[in-house]
């Protein structure tokens, strides 16, 4: 409403309706404003799914929110007209399928909400190949909320519902590694990469999406923050278990240790870091306009932590080199002391410290450093109300800062111009162990078509048509010497079994039989999953007398552009991708082929948009029931 009231605003000329609709879209937009505001205020609840009380809080994905759905009114229809079958028999199948959309939009912060998610991801497989087909209309829409904005989108494309429920796996699945990051690192870690690679998933897999926290740009962000987080996550698994300071029994007692305990540590903090650094370039930015939708405390906490690991890396560097000092006094080897701090050190040709009381002052100078990063972070704090309400964020801040500046103001050496020099270039950004997403594995849900009945799906599906079933009634001739004769064709195949000839003479010429075509019923019996050993048997086994029912396939009835490009439409740009998908036969590869829009983007934006799938492969590996084989043969 809101789109078709602003062409009117452009098109129209009449002052009194301007002044009109000019009215009604500020309402709209009002309502919007504050709808916004209020999904900002539940974004910013960082405390609803995590203890605040130990670290830092991180940031979790909020869900997109849709509407409820029943499936049955529009795909009861396609039944009988595309399967020739009573919608009745299939009631059944609607309401397990509505059942687990809805448990699948309401999910459970546990790992059965995960698992009901990927359920009916894997149900979607089905649900796409037995009733939807990029040129076959229907009447379903799919309503989702962008999770930022609150705006409602309305799409026909089964590729959207897709992209928003594992946008939406990607969400729990941080949500799940917020509420045990504090008591099990571990799996706060695990949960975050598959959070990761659920948000990377979506940005492969589809493109051209309406709302704004799937476009490609956002997506991206969002990947970059989860991979911080995860970054985050294990830097407090393996740094910050025990505290040096806290058991002082545990430092190491050699220059060797020392270095391996707080430089690697050092290089770990500059690196996630960069991580957050990068996460804040990419929501600063002015192209993108991410200030306009993210939240601000989402903002302030990326910036916030820049500043934290960052002032951890060279408090770690300065606790290094005083704690080295103390080991013998003035015995120790500077020398040594310093080519380890050359391997972390990015600078290269500035004058290094030569004895220790240089050493003291690069110490101090890196305290000083430390110290300016914690001003800045508490500064960013006291600017966010949600962040200053955290009584553990001023409380490690303030603790920090506090152990930096205790540390500078101990060393009473100023550092020389030349020292500056060697320090000002920065930290190497090192981790120790990298991290990669783990994308979705949709083998761990295995599901069974609930549309089974309606035949194999290699050929019982929506890209592909045949005939209305028609009957054919034979009676078995009369063989040589007073025995039974044959029906006049032979079978080939598994399910379906299709007929491999027809005698030309025979009756079963005569009667309508064809070459091609599929055997659905014997009698009153259903055959369509019949293996060809048992569909032969209950031919022979038959009297005098012989009821098949059976299809022809026909040609798809693919408009011409169709027929050039799938994926062409004309509410906007196209693009290619594989979803995949695990059922009870196997592992699926799903299939969208396309090409490029040659719409403009302002064509684009007056249209209805698309959203499809990118880079298509091959559907055909892993199908249930298979092709026709023919090494399955029989004479009838």
């Amino acid at each position: 409403l809101t789109k078709g009231a602003e062409n009117m605003l452009r098109v129209t000329r009449d002052k009194q309706a301007k002044a009109q609709i000019s009215v009604e879209l500020k309402y709209a937009y009002s309502n919007l404003d504050l709808l916004q505001r209020e999904l900002a205020d539940i974004n910013e609840a960082l405390e609803v799914y995590q203890d605040t009380s130990a670290c830092l809080p991180m940031i979790p994905l909020g869900l997109k929110e849709t509407r409820p759905l029943d499936y049955e009114p529009a795909l009861a229809d396609f039944i009988e007209e595309h399967y020739s079958a009573r919608r009745d028999d299939y009631r059944h199948c609607f309401v397990e399928l509505n059942r687990l959309r809805e448990a699948a939009r309401r999910p459970l912060r546990s790992e059965q909400g995960v698992a009901d998610i990927f359920v009916y991801l894997n149900h979607l497989w089905y649900l796409d190949r037995r009733f939807f087909a990029p040129w076959r209309s229907h009447s379903l829409f799919f309503h989702w909320f962008d999770s930022f904005t609150g705006v409602a989108f309305t799409q026909r494309s089964l590729a959207f519902e897709k992209a928003c429920m594992a946008y939406n796996l990607a969400a729990v699945c941080s949500q799940l590694a917020l509420s045990s990051a504090r008591q099990q690192p571990e799996a706060a870690l695990k949960w975050l990469l598959r959070s990761w690679g659920a948000i990377l998933f979506v940005a492969e897999n589809y493109t051209n999406a309406p709302s704004m926290d799937m476009k490609s740009a956002v997506l991206e962000m969002t990947a970059n923050l989860l991979r911080a987080q995860a970054y985050e996550c294990q830097y407090q698994l393996d740094y910050q278990q025990q505290q040096p300071s806290q058991q002082p029994q545990s430092k190491p007692n050699s220059i060797q240790g020392l270095a391996e305990f707080y430089l690697v540590r050092a290089q770990a903090a500059e690196f996630i870091s960069d991580v957050f650094n990068n996460v804040d370039t990419r929501l600063s930015g002015d192209i993108l306009r991410y200030s306009d939708f993210i939240p601000d405390t989402w903002l302030t906490l990326v910036q916030l932590k820049t500043n934290y690991f960052k002032g951890l890396a060279r408090l770690a560097l300065a606790n290094f080199m005083v704690d080295a000092l103390a080991l013998s006094g003035t015995a120790v080897p500077v020398a040594e002391v310093v080519t380890r701090l050359t391997e972390v050190l990015l600078a290269r040709n500035s004058r290094k410290p030569t004895t220790s009381g240089e050493l003291r002052a690069f110490a101090r100078l890196y305290a000083a450093e430390a110290m300016s990063c914690f001003e800045e972070a508490i500064r960013l704090m006291s600017l966010n109300k949600k962040l200053s309400d955290l009584a553990v964020c001023s409380n490690t801040l303030n603790r920090l800062h506090s152990k930096a500046r205790t540390l500078h103001m101990d060393i009473e050496l100023e550092p020389s111009a030349q020292l500056v020099s060697f320090y000002s270039s920065g930290i190497r950004a090192r981790i120790g162990r990298a991290l990669s997403p783990d994308e979705p594995n949709f083998h761990r849900h295995p599901v069974q078509d609930l549309f089974t009945a309606l035949g194999p799906i290699g050929f019982f599906n929506s890209r592909n048509a045949w005939s209305q079933p028609r009957e054919i009634r034979l009676h078995r001739g009369e063989g040589d010497g007073g025995g039974s004769g044959s029906f006049g064709f032979s079978l080939a195949g598994e399910a379906p079994v299709t007929v491999a000839s027809v005698d030309d003479s025979g009756q079963a010429k005569a009667n309508g039989l064809e070459p091609r075509d599929v055997v659905i019923g014997v009698g009153d019996q259903d055959v369509k999953w019949a293996s060809h050993e048992h569909l032969s048997r209950l031919i022979r086994e038959s009297r005098s007398a012989l009821r098949l029912w059976v299809v022809s396939p026909l040609e798809t009835p693919r408009p011409p552009q169709q027929q050039q490009d799938e994926s062409a439409n004309a509410g906007g740009g196209s693009v290619t991708g594989s979803v995949r998908s695990v059922t009870g036969g196997g592992l699926h590869q799903m299939q969208a082929a396309g090409k490029s829009g040659q719409q403009s983007w302002r064509k684009r934006l007056s249209g209805s948009w698309l959203f499809r799938r990118r880079k298509a492969r091959s559907e055909s590996a892993g199908r249930r029931g298979g092709g026709n084989k023919e090494s399955a043969k029989s004479t009838l």
